[in-house]
């Protein structure tokens, strides 16, 4: 064989290699992060549909379909007075909190709020409510500590299309800064630790959905359960255990780096041309901020506590600058809130969320 051909087998084989793994990183997609073309759109669609018109809600089990896919169809799909956005933090907020809350600033509501929810979630979930004017009228969005800085969550990717299309229509360019893009997802397709979880996901259980059965308020269900509203009802495992852990003083540094500026300030400009975008649109924008434990606070030099004052300080300087109703405060002691109304550190049970719409500033 000479040189030239062994040289042109060579390149076919790895051509082909590389295609066969980006075909199965792209068709596979353990994380959610390419459009949906496959067999998912239809399962998670289906689901959804299922979901919004269900009366209890559907199962939801571990490591089944993904959070993010289902609130971008839920943005699509489901009606309501408004919407919430952010992070797991508020995941719970509508159907799913008992005692309620947010009922009189918006008596219903659709839950869009992801886990890790960032600031390029809240940017392409906002320009699908964009599109719907019809079908929602107030947008809630709910800061977190981390909000204001890009690339705080790497699942967010899953949005790339959507991410780069409401970055045009608030600023007229994209983002040019090494954000998650179209480039990083083709990347992506020959990321090799990307092909281990797509053959892992190959061969996993697959996952049906059911109506949710009945089940303790209080206690919770066996599996987490997403009601018609795409609020999350925790599973009675995760209630118990977390009811089980102490939080320690000062402990809390989820997404939070110890050198790192407690905002980014082009981030914070895109954030507050998003709340300009919005109310142009003619939608009712609010800013919501949820507490953290207690125990967080007990220690004020820590880096959580540090972060939170400096970003509730621009969240109610937002708040007058543009016009824009603020709930809430990091600040268990300013909402109501007490030890006992908390899984962790810093995800506040319905008992303690139910006290932040008398919590206006």
């Amino acid at each position: 064989m000479t040189s030239r051909r062994y040289l042109t087998l060579f390149s076919c084989i790895t051509f082909l290699l590389l295609a066969t793994v980006a075909g199965i990183n792209f068709i596979v997609d353990p994380g959610d992060l390419y459009p949906d073309l496959f067999t998912k759109s239809t399962s998670t669609k289906s689901y959804v549909r299922a979901l919004i018109t269900s009366s209890r809600g559907l199962t939801w089990p571990q490591d089944s379909l993904d959070d993010r896919t289902i609130k971008m169809h839920m943005a699509r799909l489901a009606k309501a007075d408004g919407v919430i956005l952010g992070s797991s933090h508020v995941m719970q907020i509508g159907q799913a909190t008992r005692p309620t809350a947010l009922t009189e600033l918006c008596p219903t509501l659709v839950n869009l709020a992801v886990s890790g929810g960032s600031l390029e979630d809240l940017l392409a979930l906002s320009g699908t409510v964009a599109q719907r004017p019809e079908a929602f009228s107030t947008i809630i969005f709910s800061v977190a500590p981390w909000t204001f800085h890009w690339n705080k969550d790497k699942r967010s990717m899953r949005y790339a299309i959507e991410l780069q299309a409401m970055l045009e229509s608030i600023q007229g360019e994209a983002r040019s800064d090494g954000s998650p893009h179209l480039l990083a997802l083709l990347k992506n397709t020959l990321n090799i630790h990307y092909f281990m979880r797509s053959i892992t996901k190959l061969f996993q259980h697959k996952y049906g959905f059911s109506p949710s059965p009945k089940f303790n308020v209080e206690q919770g269900p066996t599996e987490p359960v997403l009601l018609p509203d795409g609020s999350l009802v925790y599973s009675a495992d995760y209630t118990r255990k977390a009811r089980q852990n102490n939080v320690p003083k000062g402990q809390c540094k989820y997404k939070l780096k110890p050198d790192g500026p407690a905002y980014d300030p082009n981030a914070l400009k895109i954030f507050r041309s998003l709340v300009l975008h919005m109310k142009k649109l003619g939608f009712r924008v609010v800013l919501l901020m949820t507490p953290y434990h207690p125990n967080v606070w007990a220690d004020p030099q820590c880096l959580a506590v540090r972060t939170m004052r400096r970003v509730e300080t621009i969240v109610l300087q937002l708040g007058r600058e543009l016009n824009v109703p603020v709930y809430g405060s990091f600040d268990p002691q300013t909402v109501g809130c007490a030890s006992d109304e908390f899984y962790d550190c810093m995800h506040p049970t319905g008992q303690c969320m139910s006290k932040l719409e008398a919590a206006q500033l």
